[in-house]
C-alpha cells in the first residue's frame, strides 16, 4: 500500500465523519460521533479468518504425538486466533464511534522467539 493510498483511507474516514468530533449535518445532536464502518471487514481480514479455520483443522494432538508440521499449524492457529480477537475488539469499538487506535510494540526479535504487544488505546480528543 502506498502512502497516497493510506492517506486516501484516512480521507474516506473523514468524509464519513469518523475522524472528527465536529457535528455533521446528518447527526441528531451536536458533537455526537457517528459510528464508522468496521475497519476489519475487508477481504484481507476475511482471508485471515478463513486461514484460522484452515489451521484449526486437525485438532490438538498431545505434545508427544505432534509432528513438526502440527506444531507449526498450532502456533499459526494461536497467533491468528489472538490477533483476530484483538482486531475484532478494535473493530467493534470503531463501529460504536469510539476513538481508538492500535499500538503495536515489538519487544524483541531474537532467533527462535518474537514477542509482540498489540494494545487498543483511547485517542486523545
Amino acid at each position: 500500500m502506498t502512502r497516497r493510498e493510506r492517506r486516501g483511507g484516512a480521507a474516506a474516514r473523514r468524509a464519513l465523519g469518523c475522524s472528527s468530533t465536529e457535528a455533521q449535518p446528518s447527526e441528531p445532536r451536536s458533537g455526537e460521533r457517528r459510528p464508522c464502518p468496521n475497519p476489519i471487514a475487508g477481504p484481507a481480514f476475511r482471508s485471515l479468518r478463513e486461514l484460522r479455520v484452515v489451521f484449526g483443522q486437525g485438532g490438538l494432538p498431545s505434545m508427544d504425538r505432534r509432528s513438526p508440521q502440527e506444531e507449526a499449524r498450532i502456533a499459526a492457529l494461536c497467533v491468528l486466533h489472538d490477533l483476530l480477537d484483538i482486531l475484532d475488539q478494535f473493530g467493534r469499538a470503531i463501529e460504536r464511534g469510539e476513538r481508538r487506535r492500535l499500538v503495536v510494540s515489538e519487544h524483541g526479535r531474537h532467533l527462535g522467539r518474537v514477542i509482540i504487544d498489540i494494545t487498543i488505546k483511547d485517542v486523545d480528543p
